[in-house]
């Protein structure tokens, strides 16, 4: 779906730390647009296991290669792009929703000078890293790490199994009964200590039965050792 695009990339290091990155987040095409690095061995020394995304990227002459794409995304560091620049560049959290095609280039500029105002006015959109404004500009291969990270979270996103309502129901139920069963002074602020930390966390139904198999077994040795039934409220 994506292509990285490098427009005459200057250094062997970023060449190489942008397949590393690629490789990180599955990303397989790179097209390199007339490189003004060396492209020497540094890149194999930057590159690591991604050193077969180099191997198998494409070398072009200009970004004419650009026609081949449905979508052409440019991405500046400088929000400010001038009078030149027809469109205001769509912060990069917003950009997954502009893009449907399925041939996609990623278009990142020169590490001294981006891209010109005239090669962005050929991009379809224009992105950017939201940034520290006295100093937006990223090291290329970071913003290709911060770019293809925002655009492929979704497809690693580890889905977490929350605690259920019913769950943290009975959970609250058994540390309330402890709570009253113990000698406290004020068992109602105890309680609603409990439950706004319950409330507050991201308890999974893993952690959360845990707990309440130790709450469980409490009560019912208190239970057991003063011969009456704590029955926790659901």
């Amino acid at each position: 779906m994506f292509t990285v695009v490098l427009a005459e990339p200057e250094s062997d290091g970023n060449i190489g730390s942008v397949s590393r990155v690629m490789k990180n987040f599955n990303i397989r095409n790179l097209v390199l647009v007339n490189p003004k690095a060396p492209l020497g061995d540094e890149i194999k020394a930057y590159s690591m296991h991604g050193y077969d995304v180099y191997r198998r990227s494409i070398k072009e002459k200009s970004l004419n290669c650009l026609k081949n794409f449905d979508l052409v995304v440019g991405f500046t560091g400088n929000v400010r792009c001038g009078s030149k620049i027809l469109r205001d560049p769509i912060p990069l959290k917003e950009l997954k929703a502009y893009l449907k095609p399925k041939k996609i280039a990623l278009v990142f500029g020169r590490e001294s000078r981006g891209l010109s105002n005239e090669e962005l006015a050929e991009c379809d959109i224009i992105s950017t890293i939201p940034a520290n404004p006295k100093y937006p500009t990223m090291n290329l291969s970071h913003a290709v790490s911060v770019v293809l990270y925002e655009l492929t979270q979704e497809k690693y996103h580890v889905s977490v199994n929350l605690a259920s309502s019913a769950t943290k129901r009975r959970l609250l139920g058994y540390f309330n009964c402890l709570a009253d069963a113990k000698s406290f002074k004020d068992p109602g602020a105890v309680k609603l200590a409990f439950m706004r930390t319950i409330a507050k966390s991201n308890i999974t139904e893993k952690e959360a039965k845990a707990i309440l198999t130790l709450l469980s077994k409490l009560v019912n040795h208190g239970c057991a050792k003063q011969r009456r039934w704590f029955k926790p409220k659901t």
